[in-house]
């Protein structure tokens, strides 16, 4: 558990979280429209060895691009991979982050890498929820996702004083 970087981004990964359960329980009082067949969902098991072995492989690839980055493009490179790599699975960039050792780099600058991160994958959610979403309130969920992702990764920037301007 790295306790300097949960200090870092407790206050914005809480106040988000918050505010998204709020604007969840504000679209679901908006009412849902009937129900789809969902018997046409594939059936298959996520922890699959394929699954597993591609996750590890991504975990490495991952951690050495992100030391490599850092080596040679210092902060601002850690900030545009982790803006990059939020449009892809997060989880092994975030792991390597939290599990890395980058002597160069300061915890307000993880913190902001992780936020950053996060905040492209909600824009990217919102291209998913956007293209394949079929309810009535589709677009209020892809406007709050842009905005989150926007916050989260303006927050990202903040915390770790990076400015791409």
């Amino acid at each position: 558990l790295n306790v300097a970087l949960l200090r870092l981004s407790l206050l914005p990964l809480l106040s988000l979280g918050l505010l998204t359960l709020v604007v969840a329980w504000l679209v679901d009082k908006k009412g849902r429209g009937p129900l789809e067949d969902s018997s046409a969902v594939a059936d298959s098991n996520p922890l699959e060895l394929g699954a597993a072995f591609l996750f590890a492989f991504l975990f490495v690839v991952i951690m050495i691009l992100t030391q490599q980055v850092i080596l040679h493009y210092g902060k601002s490179g850690l900030a545009m991979l982790s803006f990059a790599v939020g449009f892809t699975d997060i989880d092994p960039f975030i792991l390597s982050v939290l599990g890395g050792h980058f002597p160069h780099v300061s915890m307000q600058e993880l913190t902001g890498a992780i936020l950053i991160a996060a905040g492209s994958n909600n824009i990217l959610k919102a291209g998913y929820t956007a293209i394949f979403g079929k309810h009535a309130v589709v677009r209020c969920v892809v406007v709050y996702l842009v905005l989150l992702g926007l916050v989260s990764i303006g927050w990202g920037f903040f915390i770790s004083g990076t400015f791409l301007l």
